[in-house]
């Protein structure tokens, strides 16, 4: 373990935050030829329409048809506890459907109800922190099926004070099943279940002619339904994840933005956004703080064909994580970054 107390040694103890470039680095690296590479190729199709039942009842349908083509290949050197696997596959079809109806009791208002299914090949969300690599020890070529997910929402919109606000609301429930976990040691199958209750509330405004307001909120109820065994980097470890949060997704979620006209060519606005802390492991042992994030813009129409827009991410400079992982992992999010864009309108 690094003690600061007694020097860099040999340059592998350093500040996390503020790092010392000009350590001396006395130890030894070697390439780890026992990876893993998982490919998937994805394919859709998919038709959707509206149907005017009356001016009041509006039903919304789509049909996609999907196809995952999947190969993962792993180095893996034979051992007492590794197969030696050099190729599994797996292709897979799906039909996702879309269900959705609208009832307008006044103009500047609605209600709907919405239901949807939808499928994600394996390892599709590694790099969020939230999915391991779908090939490991003993893997099978159910290992690479799809995760199948099912969403129920029930949601308004109204426009208020001649269209100067508008508000939304949304409830919802997301169910995923063929989730991965761990059954046993350096063993993890797809056969979790988890599930997320929502509720999602918007406003967005002129307070002048030259004056808007947005602003957001969500709140995430997310449950670990079928979590398996509890552990990280396919170690058992004592005690249940059953009920848990799942990784990387915060209970709050907030965000203001405003922006304002200075003149009919210049704008400039600029908000916050707070993100709550979120768990890297099913096990809730390991997790990054949450965060506030401060943003600012300023565009400015050049000519009628050519606008211009500076955007300043992260005005602070504040240091933050923004992903946490199983392992001894967070990714930590950018420092202040501006982005400079011109836009041509023709």
């Amino acid at each position: 373990m690094c003690n600061p107390a007694k020097g860099s040694l040999g340059g592998q103890c350093t500040s996390l935050s503020n790092p010392n470039p000009d350590d001396a680095w006395n130890g030894s690296i070697a390439r780890n030829y026992m990876g893993t590479n998982t490919k998937a190729t994805s394919r859709a199709a998919y038709v959707f329409d509206t149907i005017e039942l009356d001016p009041k009842w509006l039903l919304n349908v789509g049909l996609r048809y999907d196809t995952f083509d999947t190969e993962a290949n792993t180095n893996a050197v034979p051992s007492a506890t590794v197969k030696a696997r050099s190729k599994i596959k797996d292709d897979s079809q799906f039909f996702n459907w879309q269900a959705g109806l609208v009832w307008k009791p006044v103009e500047n208002g609605s209600i709907y109800a919405s239901y949807a299914t939808s499928a994600t090949p394996a390892g599709g969300l590694i790099g969020e922190g939230s999915d391991g690599n779908p090939l490991s020890a003993g893997a099978a070529t159910s290992d690479l099926q799809p995760e199948e997910t099912v969403n129920y929402e029930l949601g308004t919109k109204w426009d208020l004070f001649h269209d100067r606000l508008s508000l939304t609301a949304a409830i919802f429930r997301t169910e995923k099943k063929n989730t991965r976990i761990l059954v046993d040691a350096l063993t993890y199958q797809n056969a979790g279940e988890s599930q997320v209750d929502g509720i999602e509330l918007s406003a967005s405004g002129k307070i002048t002619d030259q004056w808007q307001v947005f602003a957001g909120y969500s709140y995430l109820d997310s449950e670990l339904v079928k979590s398996g065994l509890n552990g990280r980097n396919g170690v058992v470890s004592a005690g249940s994840s059953k009920g848990n949060q799942m990784p990387n997704t915060p209970k709050n979620s907030f965000s203001l933005w405003t922006t304002y006209d200075i003149t009919p060519k210049l704008t400039i606005g600029g908000g916050a956004f707070y993100v709550d802390q979120v768990y890297g492991d099913v096990g809730n042992t390991v997790y990054v703080p949450s965060y506030t994030r401060y943003d600012a813009m300023a565009s400015y129409k050049l000519t009628k064909n050519v606008d211009l827009q500076l955007n300043v991410q992260n005005l602070t400079d504040k240091t933050y994580y923004d992903k946490a992982f199983s392992t001894h992992f967070a990714n930590q999010a950018a420092g202040r970054t501006a982005l400079l864009t011109t836009s041509f309108h023709f």
